[in-house]
């Protein structure tokens, strides 16, 4: 499953991003969006290139490679938000995340608190844990009376749609912590 790759180092990687970014760049070439596994690949692994930007690394304070930084710049946008909420590659990961959870043993609170592990890298105490659990059974309410729909968050898949689109929303919402 691609979200779960657990690789170390290699070749740079090309995640989904807008068309338009790759038009017009000096050099010539193009962003040729990774396909498979690598396309779930950290951002560390992002191709860089002046003239062609990654534009999710500039919305979330990438420093520029061009010069080292002791500290990188954090804000928080509006922009930032938006791309969370909007961005493709969101919501493919988020997607596989749902589709991992599923996969998962350990009851529902084991479930969260590896998907808080994966995203974070840490565990939860316990009043993220809490949240998370909330937040779940709170979306996987509204998949089940119908008054959000299951499938176009979840997209195609094993499994009960409802508890995969309310995995998949918890795991947006690790994301976003």
């Amino acid at each position: 499953m691609g979200c779960c790759i657990q690789k170390l180092g290699g070749p740079s990687v090309f995640p989904p991003q807008p068309k338009s970014m790759g038009e017009g760049i000096y050099g010539g070439g193009g962003w040729k969006t990774s396909t498979g596994p690598d396309r779930y690949r950290r951002s560390l692994y992002t191709y860089k290139k002046r003239s062609m930007p990654f534009a999710m690394h500039d919305t979330f304070d990438a420093p520029s490679h061009e010069t080292c930084v002791a500290r990188r710049d954090r804000s928080n946008t509006p922009l930032q938000a938006l791309t969370l909420l909007n961005d493709k590659l969101f919501l493919e990961a988020s997607r596989k995340l749902g589709e991992w959870a599923m996969t998962q043993k350990g009851g529902e609170t084991g479930i969260a608190r590896a998907l808080f592990q994966r995203c974070l890298t840490r565990p939860p105490d316990s009043k993220e844990q809490n949240l998370m659990m909330n937040f779940y059974h709170t979306q996987l309410a509204r998949f089940q009376k119908g008054e959000a729909k299951a499938e176009p968050l979840a997209g195609k898949g094993e499994g009960d749609v409802n508890h995969r689109a309310a995995w998949t929303a918890s795991g947006t919402r690790a994301f976003k912590h």
